[in-house]
């Protein structure tokens, strides 16, 4: 009955994003001229204090999860894509490849990533203090889940922790 129920909620989000959100949906051509999508090619933004220094920027990320196809950003919430933050010039992302964990090795200038204007905020928060909280995420809010704990909640919760400045 569960699983029923989950599958139920991911048809509806996927009819609600083919519907009103993508490209080809009857919503977003009526729409289009009022959002201008950022698309920044393989450029990526950076920070005047990328690996040490007092108050550093984070930016917001999306990936494409359909590899064939373009697409634009978006913040809308149930957006198919993929969420991955920067911060002192490392991505930090959750929930990629087979394991459904953390990553922090992803090359900022790669062309599938598409970031959005401007930065996002500001933290006194070390690389190293971000590496750490990264590398503790799942054991404080467990394994991967694609409702439950996807890529969307780990970003949130990372903007969450910068917010703190991590005691600096």
């Amino acid at each position: 009955m569960q699983s029923s129920k989950i599958a139920l909620t991911f048809l509806v989000v996927v009819l609600i994003q083919c519907t009103f959100v993508e490209s080809g949906g009857w919503w977003w051509r009526r729409s289009r001229n009022r959002r201008t999508p950022v698309k920044t090619g393989c450029k990526y933004p950076s920070s005047d204090n990328e690996i040490s220094g007092s108050r550093s920027e984070y930016f917001y990320g999306t990936t494409s999860l359909n590899k064939d196809r373009k697409r634009e950003f978006s913040v809308f919430k149930w957006k198919l894509d993929h969420s991955l933050l920067m911060f002192r010039g490392k991505i930090f992302e959750w929930g990629m490849g087979d394991s459904k964990t953390y990553k922090m090795n992803r090359n900022p200038s790669q062309c599938s990533i598409t970031w959005s204007s401007g930065s996002k905020g500001t933290s006194k928060c070390l690389l190293s203090d971000v590496e750490e909280w990264t590398r503790n995420y799942p054991k404080r809010n467990g394994e991967y889940h694609l409702l439950k704990n996807n890529c969307h909640y780990f970003v949130n919760r990372l903007v969450r922790h910068l917010n703190t400045d991590c005691g600096h």
